[in-house]
């Protein structure tokens, strides 16, 4: 006999609930640039009480989503957390058939290979293929990035449903219709983005200067799986100096050619997706992959 689980709403399940939700927000609170925190950081963070942080953190602890520093008296992530993250990218097939792709463009455009999926409102970047130069712009799998400030954001924001990509935009927007500024030239109003995601169906590829980091430039394009849904967005991106109308050029012919070899491993046939065969300016045309 299977015995059915009660749906309904009791004290104990909804305190339950809440417990799970601000165990999660605990989690979520350790960054690149947060790598430890202490009970009274976490409790004025999040406004609770740290003996209920404290209790909170002990069962992560005993779970090994967290782990404490003897020396520091601070909470770091455990290796649960790697596990699980594991075992995500695991559920990425593309990653292992775009690794080879991304090194060879890596080392032919001497910059690095970034390979970002949308999740939610913004772009997470889950592989990575490193420059061969020794100045480079380095990102790190895992690391969330805006849409309307990346190569990345344009390219899975023209390439994602007109219905999902209005939706997102809607929700990035003030009520006067701008965007959060990141740097002086991010894309400042969704009339601007409208315009840059045309010029990126236009072109097949997009591109970003100085938008999320000052000093830094990409061209990314997009990965079409077997149904012709965009998978992920490929980039090389490098430091914004070096990226003069040839080198450009150059890396857009990269990343195109790169995003095809890897859409046609996923099963992808040109012309059951937006970008099409042909629809790359001519200056990038006849590239083969």
């Amino acid at each position: 006999m299977v015995e059915v689980l009660s749906t309904r709403a009791t004290p104990n399940r909804r305190a339950g609930v809440q417990s799970v939700g601000r165990a999660i927000a605990l989690l979520r609170s350790f960054s690149r640039e947060t790598l430890e925190l202490g009970v009274n950081e976490l409790a004025r963070a999040h406004r609770l009480h740290p003996s209920s942080v404290s209790r909170l953190l002990a069962t992560l602890a005993e779970a090994g989503f967290v782990r404490l520093n003897p020396a520091t008296g601070r909470y770091r992530l455990g290796f649960a957390a790697l596990e699980i993250a594991g075992l995500v990218l695991l559920q990425l097939d593309f990653r292992a058939v775009a690794q080879p792709v991304m090194r060879e463009i890596a080392k032919r455009g001497e910059e690095t290979a970034n390979l970002a999926v949308l999740d939610g409102n913004e772009a997470v970047i889950v592989e990575q293929a490193p420059s061969p130069r020794p100045f480079s712009m380095v990102s790190w799998v895992g690391r969330r990035i805006p849409l309307h400030a990346t190569a990345h954001g344009k390219v899975l924001l023209t390439f994602n449903p007109p219905a999902r990509s209005e939706a997102i935009i809607a929700a990035l927007a003030d009520a006067q219709g701008r965007l959060p500024a990141v740097t002086q030239t991010t894309l400042a109003s969704v009339t601007a983005l409208r315009q840059a995601l045309a010029l990126t169906a236009e072109r097949g590829y997009a591109m970003a200067f100085g938008e999320l980091t000052p000093d830094g430039a990409a061209v990314a394009a997009p990965v079409f799986d077997h149904t012709g849904a965009v998978a992920a967005s490929l980039s090389l991106s490098g430091p914004l100096f070096r990226y003069d109308a040839a080198h450009v050029a150059e890396l857009a012919a990269l990343v195109v050619a790169g995003t095809r070899r890897i859409s046609a491993e996923l099963g992808w046939r040109g012309g059951e997706g937006p970008l099409s065969p042909g629809s790359a300016p001519q200056s990038i045309q006849g590239v083969t992959p």
